[in-house]
């Protein structure tokens, strides 16, 4: 089996989280070491993913990239932070602590000190934090002198805490070594079950690694003896698997119980059966309504996502219902890649919340909104699409090298051109285009120009891309938001005032980098203890993970960290600056506002409303003046 070093899993973890081609040279900066190093990197995680059946794509010129899709992204994540060499933090100590307590009669502060790689009293030391998770889920800890420390309660809380763990640590409960002995005893009949059950309801599940480990450890209690004593009232779907889990689980209460978990996980319709309009389909479609008002869906073509997300939907209100939690990985990413898309997302769950008796919280939220997120991507694609002029003053020859290889690179642009640059006057006289891609130096105020080699070198091609994508990006946000805010009616007025305090909003000359820009836009949420400095750490390190997605209007990055990440209450900041700075480390844009928003609690943040308001081209030029001041912040409204 190939193993990976530290550093090609920080490699391989890096790539996860870039949406195009990185080079060799991109690659070997970030890590600070050579490009050979990086080649031999490279080759060794190519036969590391392709030992497990992931692609990873190397093109000579252009640069390297992982494609797979979002579940075996997730996967893949945890297999690479799950390293050798990793030493647990706190919360995993505690979450492998927890699972060990679950899965032995009991264990003693030794043995569970080995387990984390710590020392016996370390252990000790942080065990009230253990024993009140333990109270919190209505258990009880008994510690005998000679013998240990073992976990005992309700058979359906002790499940429950294990639903929690694999929910919230997947990869340190799967690696618990008993139990990974434990389900080869099981792995068969398991199999052969969720077989079953899939062909006779046409589904399928789609993590099925994780339904396992669920069903090894329900079944394993129940060798043990420690069975469910009563039966739920079925409904009508749990009635339809607990009969087809007849052959394998006898006692009635088990297969009621088995039946609700196996109906809280994700799964996909096997083929397009008969409409149920129930309130997933309610729900589903309404958000589609929602999505209408913004742009015309083709629904034919987006059918089978539509699908999907009604049965993404019926499984959610399935697990809300049951109180079964469930962890978004991508929660994070998700929040900060799509956070237009996220925030309305939520905004219109949160209005159906009270008539469908339901509330989503934001892992639930957070897979509704990818759904959401394809569904629009698609069908704003046509008017999106980035308009470049090739401008050219060398030979024919020359030309046509140009454009057949801008073509072939930029596949879903429109591109016009070569022409001169007398031509090129001529022709934006009367066209407006987002790009100029020129040969020759060529100034333009209102329209960004990129200058490259004729012959378009694997350095051009990557400066054309990272341009491209920033630019595409903006469009598709501010398509949204001036859809979003056109689709509302009888929109009430809003101005900043509503939303930032005054001694939250600051105007400076300059700021040495965008890290210090955060930062001293969080200062004054620090200064009144709304946020604790690491909320701040939290949200420089988004920008260097995830890169520049928070730049949601012209000029102006919208920042902000998870609600575990130290915030104590819901507050916004403002930083504007008269000398405009890169932000970001890659795919770098040029920002002069920067927004901190705190969200603690609001189930409808602040973003949309803001956004809306600093869209506005009056308002960017208010921000942009040199004689801006507080007051003059505070009064601009949408």
């Amino acid at each position: 089996m190939i193993t990976l070093t530290k550093r090609q899993k920080d490699i391989s973890l890096y790539l996860l989280k870039q949406n195009d081609y990185l080079t060799g040279r991109q690659l070997a900066e970030h890590f600070s070491v050579s490009i050979r190093t990086i080649r031999n990197d490279l080759d060794q995680i190519e036969a590391y993913l392709k030992e497990r059946q992931l692609l990873i794509v190397r093109k000579s010129g252009i640069g390297v990239r992982i494609f797979i899709d979002v579940q075996k992204r997730m996967e893949l994540k945890q297999m690479l932070e799950a390293s050798d060499g990793h030493y647990l933090n706190k919360e995993e100590r505690h979450a492998l602590i927890l699972t060990l307590l679950l899965i032995h009669d009991s264990c003693t502060f030794q043995e569970l000190g080995e387990a984390c790689q710590v020392s016996r009293q370390t252990i000790i030391n942080s065990f009230a934090e253990i024993e009140a998770i333990i109270k919190k889920n209505a258990l009880h800890i008994t510690k005998q002198q000679g013998v240990g420390i073992s976990l005992s309660g309700d058979e359906r809380a002790l499940r429950q805490l294990f639903l929690q763990m694999v929910n919230e640590y997947p990869l340190i409960v799967s690696n618990a070594i008993p139990l990974q002995l434990a389900s080869e005893r099981y792995d068969s009949v398991i199999s052969q079950m969720i077989r079953e059950i899939e062909h006779a309801h046409s589904i399928r599940f789609v993590n099925k690694n994780r339904l396992t480990l669920l069903l090894t450890f329900f079944l394993w209690r129940m060798e043990q003896g420690h069975c469910l004593k009563r039966a739920k009232r079925l409904q009508k779907q749990e009635e339809e698997l607990f009969h087809t889990l007849t052959p394998y689980i006898s006692a009635k209460a088990e297969r009621a119980y088995i039946s609700t978990i196996m109906l809280s996980e994700r799964m996909q319709q096997d083929h397009a059966s008969e409409t149920i309009y129930d309130d997933a389909y309610l729900i589903s479609h309404e958000l589609l309504d929602a999505l209408k008002r913004l742009h015309h869906i083709d629904e034919l073509e987006d059918e089978e996502m539509i699908r999907g997300l009604t049965i993404h939907i019926r499984s959610a209100i399935y697990r809300i219902r049951n109180h079964i939690a469930i962890r978004n990985e991508l929660l994070e990413e998700i929040k900060l890649s799509i956070s237009l898309i996220y925030a309305f997302t939520r905004k219109q769950l949160s209005l159906m919340e009270t008539r469908f008796h339901i509330h989503f919280n934001e892992h639930e939220t957070a897979y509704i909104a990818m759904y959401i997120a394809s569904i629009y991507e698609r069908n704003i694609k046509a008017s999106t699409t980035l308009h470049i002029l090739l401008v050219c003053s060398f030979g024919l020859a020359s030309s046509a090298i140009l454009k057949t290889r801008i073509e072939q690179t930029l596949a879903e642009c429109h591109v016009d051109g070569p022409m001169s640059k007398a031509e090129a006057e001529i022709f934006l006289s009367k066209q407006k285009v987002d790009l100029i891609i020129s040969t020759n130096t060529y100034e333009r105020n209102d329209i960004p120009v990129l200058v490259v080699n004729p012959l378009l070198s694997a350095s051009d091609i990557e400066k054309i891309k990272n341009r491209l994508f920033q630019d595409s990006y903006s469009k598709m946000c501010d398509h949204f938001i001036k859809s979003s805010e056109s689709s509302e009616i009888a929109k009430i007025p809003h101005a900043i005032s509503d939303y930032i305090e005054k001694d939250a909003i600051q105007v400076i000359e300059r700021c040495e980098s965008w890290e210090k820009a955060i930062a001293l836009a969080a200062a004054p949420l620090l200064a009144k203890q709304a946020i604790e400095q690491r909320y701040v750490n939290a949200m420089i390190d988004a920008v260097k993970n995830y890169g520049t997605y928070m730049v949601l209007t012209p000029g102006c990055a919208y920042v902000h960290a998870g609600i575990h990440d130290g915030i104590k209450e819901n507050c916004t900041a403002l930083l504007t600056m008269h000398q405009p700075l890169l932000f970001g480390d890659h795919n770098a844009k040029s920002v002069h506002t920067i927004v901190v928003l705190g969200i603690h609690d609001k189930e409808d943040n602040d973003l949309l409303n803001l956004a809306y308001i600093l869209e506005k081209e009056r308002n960017i030029k208010t921000l942009c003046a040199k004689d801006v001041d507080v007051q003059a912040i505070l009064s601009m409204h949408d």
